[in-house]
């Protein structure tokens, strides 16, 4: 029950991907939406079993293993401070939307 509700919810509060971004999006398993584009993949996970978190990854396509970065990995890749926290809580959809404009860069730079 709750892994349906989490594909309605997580499709409906990332359908930005797909109109501003150009993503498609493929569900995986429970709990799990994978965006992509012909470059980078997004991955959001929600963990009904346990924490009852989201979780968010990104990685480059094409490469020979496809590797994704977690939300830290991607902010000190990007040169964020180090008293930033290794956790992160978004209320709003317009910084998530201003982090995925610009998300590609770091994710070319990692691979």
């Amino acid at each position: 029950m709750l892994m349906q509700k989490f594909q309605v919810f997580g499709k409906k509060s990332f359908s930005f991907l797909e109109t501003e971004f150009g993503f498609k999006c493929h569900l995986l398993a429970d709990g799990i939406l994978r965006y992509e584009t012909e470059d980078v993949f997004v991955l959001v996970g929600y963990d009904g079993r346990r924490s009852y978190e989201l979780t968010l990854d990104l990685g480059q396509k094409g490469t020979s293993t496809e590797r994704a970065f977690n939300f830290g990995e991607v902010l000190r890749s990007a040169k964020a401070p180090e008293n930033i926290a290794s956790s992160y809580q978004v209320i709003q959809k317009n910084p998530s939307k201003r982090f995925f404009k610009h998300s590609h860069k770091p994710c070319k730079a990692m691979a």
